[in-house]
């Protein structure tokens, strides 16, 4: 394959998402509704070789323009490749996205002053990043490792006995207790759309964590979760206390087969039971039911939320941020 690579302005809608659904590197993060949804100012590009898309690029800018900025809204942005063309082998594919990668450095490192991105588990290959200005003490690029944990979901929908669901088997003593003592206790599991149980919780949490988050950024979040509930994209579980009070809330946003766990909030008054527990579980069987088959717990990059999400017994998944100014 030639390589006449150009870097285009492009745009969000259903051209952007056909090409997206077709690779492996995309995530509902990249998805137009989702997108549109999180209101952040976003560049979009796509690389051709010749006439023909062989990667898409969506970065979310500063209110100037000129920087790529980490959003917490989406959680994996960057490139996205093309499926392979006719009869390329594995060596062919690798060698293509390496040439297309240190093009998009190239590009982007011209159009923006300052540079991070956290990069989708699937790119494995992140070479071009750090051989740009390769031996030079400035204007390269740092790389940092970030985890996360892939859940694979398909027992929950075959079985309610603990013990043939492999995530059971695989999942820490404590955790295994205290999914017994939640159906033991036959704690309630309900879906809701009550956005503001959420937000209450979500902001006491923080508050006792000594963390303040602007009305601003709250009312972002509630936009974005009143379009996603209305679009079937996002899906709001809660568990309840003996007495029948929602107790904690998780919250997921779907496409296809892959869900990703996007909030998690208790009342501060449960933190110590197991309430936080029995709402992930029985997600897992609600999404199942779904034809959800993978559940990416986004994020395990802290010891206390690490500790938690990997006692669930799923895998841990690698993935880069990289930064550039």
């Amino acid at each position: 394959m030639s390589k006449n690579y150009k870097l285009l302005n492009t745009s969000l809608g259903s051209d952007w998402d056909i090409f997206n659904l077709k690779s492996k590197d995309s995530s509902v993060f990249a998805n137009t509704d989702y997108l549109k949804s999180t209101n952040a100012k976003l560049g979009l590009y796509k690389i051709l070789n010749s006439d023909e898309i062989r990667a898409q690029i969506f970065l979310v800018e500063n209110d100037c323009g000129d920087e790529v900025i980490e959003d917490d809204l989406v959680i994996y942005s960057g490139i996205i490749f093309g499926n392979s063309t006719n009869n390329q082998n594995k060596a062919q594919v690798l060698s293509e996205r390496f040439d297309i990668l240190s093009f998009f450095i190239k590009e982007i490192t011209k159009k923006y002053k300052k540079i991070n991105l956290s990069l989708n588990p699937s790119i494995k290959d992140i070479r071009p990043f750090q051989w740009h200005n390769y031996k030079k003490k400035e204007y390269i690029f740092t790389t940092n490792i970030k985890y996360t944990s892939y859940i694979d979901i398909k027992d929950f929908k075959r079985d309610r006995d603990l013990l043939n669901i492999e995530c059971f088997r695989n999942a820490s003593s404590s955790r295994r207790q205290e999914i017994r003592y939640s159906k033991k206790n036959k704690l309630k599991f309900s879906k809701s759309s009550n956005i503001e149980i959420f937000l209450r919780f979500y902001k006491d949490s923080l508050t006792k964590q000594s963390i303040f988050i602007p009305e601003k950024e709250i009312n972002r979040i509630r936009n974005l979760l009143n379009d996603l509930i209305a679009l079937g994209i996002a899906h709001i579980f809660c568990s309840h206390n003996i007495e029948g009070e929602i107790a904690s809330i998780a919250i997921f946003i779907v496409e296809e087969f892959k869900a990703y766990y996007m909030f998690g909030a208790s009342n501060h008054e449960e933190r110590n039971s197991f309430s936080g527990t029995h709402v992930l579980w029985e997600s897992f069987f609600e999404l199942a039911e779904m034809g959800i088959q993978l559940v990416d717990l986004e994020g395990v990059n802290s010891p206390k939320r690490g500790w938690f999400k990997l006692s669930f017994g799923g895998e841990l998944i690698p993935y880069y941020k990289v930064s550039y100014q």
